[in-house]
């Protein structure tokens, strides 16, 4: 049976029973994911991959403790958030540093833009960076990520209502940057 083919459940059992073809399944299918996660809470490629290679790890080290009562794509998630934030905090001082469009390679960006338009994208990543990290990850769940307002609040332990604001605020402290 070719792993490709499995279900996230199915490449779960397989590695934890000690598949490494299995989890190397899991890396591929979600790399990207992470990260475009990653890079939206970071805003540096090479601290992106880092932060993906660790969120890896993390799973690996971590898949006995997955119940499955959320989905993989939400556990990872969860997993990169908390490494991004880790990060953050380590690196304080880098925090509002803003990423400038040196640093995307032409491959990364897969669609063709124009001018304007990767001016605009870069400005709001640069808003983006400008927030605190919590309201950086709530705007990045809801409005990028496109989680619902449920998977939002499961991923980060927090009550429905709690997003819901703190994406206003946040929303709100956007608006402002970007005047």
């Amino acid at each position: 049976m070719r792993l490709n083919t499995l279900s996230d459940q199915e490449l779960i059992n397989r590695s934890k029973s000690g598949d490494h073809a299995a989890f190397a399944e899991i890396v591929k299918r979600y790399q990207s994911y992470v990260a475009t996660i990653a890079m939206n809470m970071i805003g540096d490629w090479n601290e992106s991959e880092e932060i993906g290679q660790q969120t890896f790890v993390r799973l690996y080290r971590s898949l006995h403790q997955f119940r499955g009562r959320s989905s993989l794509k939400t556990y990872i998630s969860k997993i990169c958030m908390n490494q991004s934030l880790t990060y953050l905090k380590r690196k304080q001082k880098q925090v509002k540093k803003f990423a400038s469009l040196d640093q995307l390679e032409s491959d990364q960006i897969k669609t063709e833009s124009t001018e304007s338009e990767l001016i605009n994208k870069d400005l709001l990543r640069r808003a983006l960076l400008a927030l605190d990290p919590q309201a950086r990850m709530i705007i990045n769940m809801r409005m990028i990520q496109e989680y619902s307002t449920k998977e939002t609040a499961a991923v980060l332990g927090i009550a429905e209502g709690t997003v819901m604001s703190r994406l206003k605020r946040a929303m709100d402290k956007l608006k402002d940057i970007i005047k």
